[in-house]
């Protein structure tokens, strides 16, 4: 049984600029609310690039029909509040190109705001955003981008300065998955957790209880941001590398044999540049917290004998050698118990998937007899994989081979003696 791969999730359905592994800049880049109004006098208005740190502005259309802003005095209502200008590193040089530049001042204006604000962004129910030169002021010597924030509702205005205050604007439980942060655990508020997109809204919840996911990380995808979006296998495998990155980075454990989430960017945030992707484990059944990936070994390294449950998403077809799972006392509710493992025989040809079957079948064959106390053959039990290494695994030098008793219900003793 050839091994299978990492479970992944390839979810093209994300909110468009929203936040994080996360949507149209999966890092929240959402337009400030805009207040129209064409009774503004001109004088009253200027371009979004002369604003300065700390100034709070309202968003109005200026008489060529452009938009631009009017400051106001911050204890008034307004739409944004700029938090700082950052300068590209190619200033001086041609200009980018506008996809180019957001990718590079998205980072710098998350940085600029958290600083501003006294903590990140994803810390509130702000937003995060930012203007960047066009390419006439950026000829014109401009190189410089203005990060802001702002409510994330157009119906809503900030009402005061958020320099320092982050806490007044402190994120509430409920949150739309593009804003979750690494660590964040949560429940789902639909019947499959499954089915969740990064614009639903989700629950968070304390990590030692019980919950349907967990956040660990924002990938990013090898692909310049003026690339069209790869063919869906290319996409799915870099997304797929990306969360594996982020699931070592943040549990420090190699992901090789877990299964994850992750949303990609749509199609129409790809060709906004957005090159994030999200990471969760994710399960429709309540995962146990605390979620601690070192307590799941891989199969194989368990002792023939040994019972096991599964990770989180894993199901007993998906298992395979390198497949994750977590041993238990065999009194304790289980899916499998392992029955034997071992290490093929044999020349450097592939000898052909007959002979290597049979190969592996037969001491798993004979373990299972001595161990129940009947072949299996004339055995009601269900489910007695055995897993061997295909052409390519071979080719490899893994000649690994490994066999369990996976219960059609969940086992509550070890099967050893129990001839049925």
């Amino acid at each position: 049984m050839a091994q299978a791969p990492v479970l992944a999730r390839n979810d093209s359905n994300t909110l468009p600029y929203v936040g994080g592994f996360v949507c149209a800049l999966i890092t929240l880049l959402i337009v400030a609310n805009a207040v129209l109004g064409n009774s503004a006098a001109e004088a009253d208005v200027v371009g979004g690039l002369t604003l300065s740190a700390g100034d709070c502005a309202d968003a109005v259309v200026s008489s060529d029909d452009t938009q631009a802003y009017r400051v106001t005095d911050c204890a008034e209502p307004h739409d944004i509040q700029v938090t700082g200008q950052v300068e590209h590193p190619d200033a001086g040089k041609g200009f980018p190109g506008e996809r180019v530049m957001a990718v590079w001042f998205d980072t710098e204006c998350d940085e600029t705001n958290a600083g501003f604000l006294g903590s990140d962004v994803l810390d509130t129910t702000l937003t995060g955003d930012f203007m960047v030169p066009t390419e006439e002021e950026w000829e014109a010597g401009n190189y410089s981008a203005s990060c802001f924030v702002t409510t994330s509702s157009a119906e809503v205005e900030l009402e005061q300065s958020v320099e320092a205050a982050w806490q007044d604007f402190a994120r509430e439980e409920e949150v739309v998955i593009s804003r979750l942060k690494d660590g964040d655990c949560f429940v789902g508020d639909i019947p499959n957790a499954l089915d969740l997109r990064s614009n639903d809204v989700v629950q968070l919840v304390d990590c030692s209880d019980s919950f349907n996911g967990v956040f660990f990380g924002r990938g990013r995808l090898p692909f310049p941001a003026g690339a069209s979006i790869p063919a869906e296998e290319e996409l799915t495998n870099a997304s797929t590398s990306a969360c594996a990155a982020e699931f070592e980075g943040h549990f420090g454990e190699v992901a090789t044999g877990f299964s994850y989430r992750f949303w990609r960017p749509s199609d129409a945030a790809w060709d906004r540049g957005d090159r994030q992707v999200l990471c969760a484990v994710l399960d429709d059944d309540l995962i146990d917290g605390p979620y601690v990936p070192t307590d799941y070994p891989s199969f194989f390294s368990l002792d023939p004998r040994e019972c096991f449950n599964l990770t989180p998403e894993l199901t007993a077809e998906d298992l395979s050698l390198d497949g994750r799972v977590r041993p238990v006392d065999c009194t304790e509710p289980h899916v499998g118990q392992k029955i034997d493992i071992g290490t093929l025989l044999g020349g450097q040809a592939f000898p052909g998937e007959t002979e290597v079957k049979r190969l592996a079948q037969e001491p798993c064959e004979d373990f299972f007899t001595d161990f129940i106390g009947i072949p299996p053959q004339e055995s009601e039990y269900k489910s007695f994989p055995v897993w061997f290494p295909n052409a390519l695994s071979w080719e490899a030098g893994d000649r690994r081979y490994g066999c369990a008793i996976l219960g059609d219900d969940v086992l509550t003793s070890s099967l050893e003696g129990v001839r049925r």
